[in-house]
């Protein structure tokens, strides 16, 4: 069989594909001019073949195979969310799931390990590099349409962890109802530790982890990521602040300063301002 491993041929054959349609597809919504409806129904068609993989090889071989439809890993959970995110249209609800669905949707294109030892061109990696495709490009979209705010990235870390909880939830409830035989059995996003494909990672970021949140090898469910993600997420906000939204950020920063000069030293303070 031809199989697939992370960064072979078949893989940078994707990557090509997906290339090309990122371009063709984001010149065509250049002309749409119902953008935020052609939006919903790839979001819809998404959601639909979120819940159509259960008759796919591997899920259809599993006894397991419904909680593969669940809310089981990050991207799972924006693929459901985004139809209704979209009708919601609330700014810093957009905010986080264009952030976070395209970063999700690049990090699962790019390192599809989940994918490694599969057939290379079955159903299901078509579907997942489709899926993932398609959760990147609607972010995409949707940074074109609502201008980034640095600010957003202090909730998305909230947020994030929100749903965070909602998988956590989900996993609980199934291993509660004996469908999956362990709370861990997929762990998609990583809420109980490393998975043995990313083991090489874990010894750096153990650096970043709170003792109390470790017991020996092992990490305290969900809490574990507190401090690995509030890391990270400073570093998104010092890159939106420095390359991307940096005039709103001298802006706010001016006038925090302007405030505050003129409630707490009113001698440096004239009619000329600052």
């Amino acid at each position: 069989y031809i199989m697939f491993e992370l960064f072979n041929i078949y893989h940078y054959i994707y990557l090509v594909v997906i290339l090309v349609l990122f371009i063709f597809l984001d010149k065509l919504f250049l002309k749409n001019k119902d953008k935020n409806r052609a939006l919903f129904i790839l979001c819809i068609f998404n959601f639909i073949i979120h819940f159509l993989k259960v008759f796919l090889y591997p899920y259809k071989e599993v006894t397991t195979h419904f909680y593969f439809m669940s809310l089981s890993n990050l991207c799972a959970v924006n693929v459901v969310l985004y139809p209704l995110i979209l009708k919601i249209n609330n700014k810093w609800l957009n905010y986080y799931f264009q952030f976070i669905g395209f970063i999700s949707g690049i990090i699962a294109i790019l390192y599809p390990y989940e994918l490694v030892n599969f057939k290379a061109f079955n159903l299901e990696s078509v579907r997942y590099f489709i899926t993932h495709f398609i959760l990147m490009f609607v972010s995409y979209e949707l940074f074109k349409i609502n201008k980034f705010n640095y600010k957003s990235i202090f909730i998305s870390y909230f947020i994030f962890l929100i749903e965070q909880s909602i998988i956590l939830l989900n996993d609980l409830i199934f291993y509660k109802l004996k469908i999956i035989p362990s709370i861990d059995y997929s762990n998609g996003s990583l809420i109980y530790g490393f998975t043995s494909k990313l083991s090489d990672y874990k010894s750096f970021i153990d650096l970043f982890v709170l003792n109390i949140f470790k017991k020996g090898d092992e990490y305290v469910y969900l809490l574990w990521q507190v401090t690995p993600l509030l890391f990270v997420f400073v570093v998104f906000l010092l890159i939106s602040i420095l390359f991307i939204d940096n005039r709103r950020f001298k802006n706010d920063w001016y006038a925090l300063k302007y405030k505050l000069i003129k409630l707490f030293d009113r001698k440096y303070f004239d009619k000329n301002g600052l």
